[in-house]
């Protein structure tokens, strides 16, 4: 299944992370919607990580995300 840019933004507003993505991520949601997806449940990780270890590698992961 293919994914648009709205699913993104439905998945982002029902976990309650919409307004943590910079404009940036943004413009490559709206390249890639999976990508935008990932960085949902990664973002999720990130709001629900109860060490700071766990925080740093969801964070890390967002990153190398970025860069691909």
């Amino acid at each position: 299944m293919a994914y648009t840019y709205d699913d993104f933004v439905t998945a982002a507003n029902g976990a309650g992370v919409m307004d943590m993505f910079s404009q940036d991520d943004l413009g490559l949601v709206q390249k890639n919607p999976e990508f935008g997806l990932s960085m949902v449940k990664l973002q999720q990780d990130i709001n629900s990580a109860s060490t700071t270890e766990q925080k740093l590698l969801a964070q890390e992961a967002q990153n190398q995300l970025r860069k691909v």
